[in-house]
């Protein structure tokens, strides 16, 4: 499933850049709300969250082919469209500077392009948001952003026949 892919994208530079606080300690990750709800009820501050949100299908890519080798085959398949795969990267924290170094450390360390299989495409970074409504959060801060993967979406992979009319290959 490509959320779980792209979560573990982000865990790995998470673990690579972001993984301790301030205070040396290690950072907690989670990939779902009922964990996330769970963390924030209990204030075990600091802590990831990596949420999926609705995606979109855009056009651009329409009537496109795309062809690789693989296993000494050819292979092509049709580009239906562009899939746009928000990740929600979200960082509770006891206060506004941690949630904001944490979530800044990761986010700067996010490349612009990503790759799952044959498909390769863009990552972009969306919207960021920092909460200074700490009362609700059972008095921690949220900071947060949106990462955006691109992905074509693809028909069934099919292989590429060759044929050759008698005395139109090369002998």
């Amino acid at each position: 499933m490509i959320s779980n892919h792209i979560k573990d994208f982000i865990e790995e530079i998470i673990k690579k850049y972001s993984y301790k606080n301030d205070r040396g300690m290690e950072v907690k990750i989670v990939k779902n709300a009922r964990d996330e709800d769970k963390l924030r009820t209990n204030r075990q501050f600091p802590f990831f969250s990596l949420l999926t949100a609705n995606g979109s299908v855009e056009e651009k890519g329409i009537s496109n082919y795309v062809n690789w080798k693989e296993n000494g085959k050819e292979w092509s398949a049709y580009i239906r469209g562009i899939l746009k795969m928000p990740l929600e990267v979200r960082v509770f924290a006891e206060t506004e500077e941690e949630a904001n170094n944490l979530l800044f450390e990761t986010i700067r360390n996010v490349p612009d392009k990503w790759q799952l299989g044959n498909y390769k495409d863009r990552i972009e970074l969306g919207e960021v948001a920092i909460s200074d409504w700490s009362s609700s959060l059972l008095n921690g801060t949220l900071a947060s952003c949106f990462v955006n993967f691109y992905m074509p979406i693809a028909t069934t992979k099919k292989e590429v026949i060759t044929t050759f009319i008698k005395g139109e290959q090369d002998e």
